[in-house]
């Protein structure tokens, strides 16, 4: 069967869709405040015994409209954490990480924030939708102590 536009052939295979949303190439979360890490560097980071610094890691797909909607103000708490000695980074966990994220990383939807606190081993989840700047400073002060 032939298909007249390709709105028809995603109507028809809607992970024709998905894939085609995956592959975007645009990036969110660009200012320079948040440091993108692959799965070598999150892997290494879920991995080690004690953590060095304090890290705050957002989970993210740059086509996920709730990732886009939380970008200045993730970038604005990356601005002002940072200035308190907490690294702040981001993980792109859709198209191939996205099942690696699933088993290891707690993913269950877009965008996830995760807590590595220093001195201690594993992640702490956010788990509110609350994702300005004053929650995340909160959630990581209620985790870490006051900064």
């Amino acid at each position: 069967m032939p298909f007249n536009s390709a709105s028809d052939a995603f109507q028809l295979h809607p992970q024709a869709k998905q894939d085609a949303r995956e592959a975007t190439e645009e990036d969110i979360f660009v200012d320079g405040s948040v440091r993108a890490l692959d799965r070598a560097g999150i892997d290494a980071l879920r991995g080690e015994d004690a953590h060095a610094k304090t890290t705050l890691a957002v989970l993210y797909a740059p086509w996920c409209p709730f990732c886009q909607a939380m970008e200045g103000g993730y970038e604005s708490a990356a601005a002002a954490l940072g200035a308190k000695g907490v690294d702040v980074v981001k993980f792109r966990a859709d198209g191939d990480e996205k099942e690696w994220s699933k088993e290891c990383l707690s993913l269950a939807s877009f965008p996830t924030v995760l807590l590595f606190p220093e001195g201690r081993a594993g992640y702490v989840k956010l788990g509110s939708e609350r994702r300005g700047p004053e929650s995340l400073n909160i959630f990581v002060e209620s985790v870490v102590g006051k900064l």
